[in-house]
């Protein structure tokens, strides 16, 4: 909190709370956590990451526990700038390229339940060798 609060911004974008990566959901619930006690307003929005569905990991697109959201198609030139942006995450290349670069979509961030699991199927980090089940 300390850190929004040294900011003081206008708007948050954070990572949806999914199930794909611990991290992710980990940040999630720090922003859910610390936005309430901000002395002023703030609307929390999230970007798409990825995340398990049907049995096979979903990039680019939400789970649908939230509002419908805000699609932005890219033009050429803005494709290849995130080309060139995602291909300097050299750690993360396999899991990079699987993004769309056609478009990106954002929506405010819901209400989500922490006390429970983002969805029923196994979670992204359950079925690496991560040992970090979703629930203890």
């Amino acid at each position: 909190m300390r850190a929004i609060n040294g900011i003081g911004p206008d708007i948050i974008l954070t990572h949806p709370h999914e199930g794909g990566h611990p991290d992710h959901d980990a940040v999630a619930y720090g922003v859910q956590q610390a936005v309430p006690q901000l002395p002023w307003s703030v609307p929390v929005w999230e970007f798409t990451s990825y995340h398990r569905e049907g049995g096979v990991t979903v990039h680019g697109k939400f789970l649908s526990n939230g509002d419908a959201p805000l699609r932005l198609e890219l033009t050429e030139a803005q494709r290849e700038l995130k080309r060139r942006m995602l291909d300097r995450f050299v750690s993360q290349l396999n899991m990079v390229a699987e993004f769309p670069l056609d478009a990106d979509s954002f929506r405010l961030a819901p209400a989500y339940d922490f006390s429970h699991p983002p969805h029923t199927c196994p979670r992204g980090y359950e079925l690496e060798a991560w040992g970090m089940p979703a629930s203890l």
